[in-house]
């Protein structure tokens, strides 16, 4: 597993995230500083969720509701 470090765009706070996952381009990061949901800058968007998890089923990411805005 390779780790990469994802900043958050809302308020800047380092998120070390799988760079597996994060190559899926669509699997959302909640970030560690303000607990929301941000897609990953530098995703290649080249690989699936099976994929990157080597599973022999199809997945399903559940996707929580959009966070209220403050």
């Amino acid at each position: 597993m390779r780790m990469r470090d994802e900043e958050c765009p809302d308020c800047g706070a380092r998120n070390i995230v799988d760079s597996g996952m994060c190559d899926i381009g669509t699997v959302r990061i909640r970030c560690v500083g303000c607990a929301g949901y941000f897609l990953p800058s530098t995703s290649s968007g080249n690989r699936t969720v099976e994929n990157v998890t080597n599973a022999g089923v199809p997945i399903t990411v559940w996707e929580p509701a959009a966070r209220p805005s403050t």
